[in-house]
């Protein structure tokens, strides 16, 4: 599988190639480690989303959210225990409509506690929880099942104070 990072923002490329099998049916279990992120501006605070391809074994994705609060205030984030971020993959890059691929459909993924929580950011502070990043999903799952080789946009959906944000998390081309 071949894997070519674009960022979201004016970033070079990079080239990441794993061992490729004999037919394109279906995506290798194993890749290259690769991280690609997105960055939003929204009424004072700074959202640094990335999707990462550690090196592990098997071959897992997953997303992180941090934030940066840069206004005068306190800010309260409202937020499940453990599920505040769940990966999407789009087609597009304005992460419009229905996404190609989303984790909130896939079981058992969509398991999660019901426990609510509360981070306050202070003015000028950052914050990156374990409860703003996605549980580890399987490459494998997440292109096997429906997605091909394309060019796809990713996006942490984050779920924050009763809304469903979707913020860009970078881009990918995936070939096999």
């Amino acid at each position: 599988m071949t894997w070519i990072r674009t960022g979201w923002m004016a970033a070079p490329c990079l080239l990441v190639v794993a061992a490729c099998g004999e037919g394109p049916t279906a995506p290798p279990s194993e890749v290259s480690p690769f991280v690609t992120e997105g960055i939003t501006l929204r009424d004072g605070v700074r959202y640094r989303s990335t999707t990462a391809v550690p090196d592990t074994n098997p071959t897992v994705l997953i997303m992180a959210v941090s934030v940066i609060n840069l206004t005068d205030s306190t800010l309260a984030l409202h937020h499940t225990l453990f599920c505040a971020v769940w990966p999407a993959v789009f087609q597009t890059p304005t992460l419009g409509g229905t996404p190609a691929w989303n984790t909130r459909r896939s079981e058992p993924y969509g398991a999660c506690p019901a426990a609510a929580r509360t981070t306050l950011v202070q003015p000028g502070d950052s914050v990156q929880t374990e409860d703003f990043q996605s549980k580890w999903l399987l490459v494998s799952d997440v292109f096997g099942d429906s997605l091909g080789p394309g060019h796809y946009y990713f996006a942490a959906l984050w779920d924050v104070n009763g809304h469903v944000h979707r913020l860009p998390a970078g881009a990918a081309v995936v070939q096999w």
